[in-house]
């Protein structure tokens, strides 16, 4: 008969084992470094585990001087109910139960500071517990700067409002009658006829005023470059279509009345861009229009012109108009429809059609890389992401735009 023999390891060698039996676990907040009083701000704890935990208990409360925002909670995506008017990382925070292997998460609540004077800061801590261990973490210091003294109106409005705005209507659908279906093309149409070209008007004092703005909006985020869209807009489009022409100018009077508020909120003190500051109703509703437009009049071959100037085609009109049909408010759909109608040539300034259509890929990629993600990380790059390759495109263009190398005309 078989015998087992107890063996009475020694407690050193009993730690040992226990240590090496435990999970590794890697945590860390993320919040940003200043706030203004009164504004919602999101705070993410990011949580890897390699091992199995049987519980797992995450606390995120709500820091002194500050309220929670309800129904804000998330994990991973999925929103949390509160429980009792208490968000479930509040309290005795919320657990999970079963995190087996490598898993990775995200727990994700928004918060806003309380009025006050004068500018303070915010302890932003959390507690994370794997299986009644305590994981260190740092807290955080988030800077709270007093809100303006004045009322805000928020875009797509038209008058103030004494209250933080939470969201904005999605914009409303074009009527039925509105509506217009692409027309049928010609098998033997020429794709490069099918297509319809932009041109900006660049004089001197333009070129000037352009590089002020691009010198002028620096700083993290990606507002700044986006602020790129009000400089080089264009201001016509060359098939002569009356139809185009009215509804492009409405775009350009939508667009321009959007970046003016937009660069005068930027100098405000302590104020802090959200993607809702840049998808405005009323530039929603031009650009459908325009699409519209564009997609019953008739294409023409490339214009002739040493002006910066970009071509896009029927197909690809219909694909940005499609893309701002089914984008939710605060989407990048529509600042991608915008940076899409910037020149991407200039025939008679070479260096400066490279710097352009550089410029405007780049924007474009930043902006692809927010689609589909939560819209508080949109408004977290939008203020505070720094891109070097945006950077460098962005110094490059304005190099460009003050050399003025200039050869023949050319046509786009």
């Amino acid at each position: 008969v078989a015998m087992r023999e107890a063996i009475a390891l020694p407690a050193a060698v009993v730690d040992d084992a226990r240590e090496s039996s435990r999970p590794a676990i890697r945590a860390a907040i993320t919040a940003p470094s200043e706030v203004v009083a009164g504004a919602p701000f999101t705070v993410r704890l990011d949580v890897e585990v390699d091992g199995a935990v049987e519980t797992l208990t995450i606390r995120i409360p709500t820091p002194p001087g500050a309220r929670a925002i309800a129904g804000s909670a998330a994990i991973d995506g999925f929103a949390l109910l509160d429980d009792g008017g208490r968000s479930p990382f509040d309290g005795d925070g919320l657990l999970v139960r079963g995190v087996l292997g490598t898993t990775t998460l995200t727990a994700t609540c928004a918060f806003a500071a309380d009025a006050r004077p004068s500018d303070t800061d915010l302890l932003v801590a959390a507690d994370l517990l794997a299986d009644g261990v305590v994981v260190p973490l740092v807290p955080l210091n988030v800077r709270v700067r007093a809100s303006a003294a004045f009322a805000e109106r928020p875009v797509g409005l038209a008058f103030h409002v004494d209250a933080r705005i939470a969201c904005s209507p999605p914009p409303e659908p074009p009527a039925p009658s509105e509506a217009i279906e692409s027309p049928v093309m010609p098998d033997n149409a020429a794709a490069d006829d099918d297509a319809f070209t932009f041109v900006v008007r660049l004089d001197d004092e333009r070129r000037e005023q352009i590089g002020r703005l691009l010198d002028g909006i620096r700083g993290p985020g990606l507002v700044g470059h986006v602020m790129v869209v009000r400089a080089f807009f264009p201001d016509n489009e060359t098939s002569g279509d009356l139809r185009v022409a009215e509804a492009l100018g409405g775009t350009v009077e939508a667009v321009g009345d959007l970046f003016d508020r937009l660069f005068v909120k930027l100098r405000i003190p302590g104020f802090e861009v959200t993607a809702d500051d840049l998808d405005d109703v009323i530039v929603r509703r031009s650009l459908v229009a325009l699409f519209a437009a564009l997609r019953i009049a008739p294409g023409g071959r490339p214009a002739r012109t040493d002006a910066p100037c970009t071509r896009l085609s029927r197909e690809r009109i219909a694909e940005l108009a499609e893309a701002i049909e089914r984008a939710p408010y605060g989407a990048p759909a529509a600042l991608r429809a915008l940076v899409a109608l910037l020149p991407t040539r200039c025939d008679g300034e070479p260096a400066l059609g490279d710097a352009l259509l550089r410029y405007a890929l780049a924007i474009d990629d930043a902006l692809a890389r927010c689609e589909g993600v939560p819209l508080e990380r949109f408004d977290h790059a939008l203020a505070h992401r720094s891109d070097a390759m945006l950077d460098d495109a962005r110094a490059a263009l304005i190099s460009a735009l003050r050399s003025r190398a200039t050869v023949g005309t050319g046509v786009c």
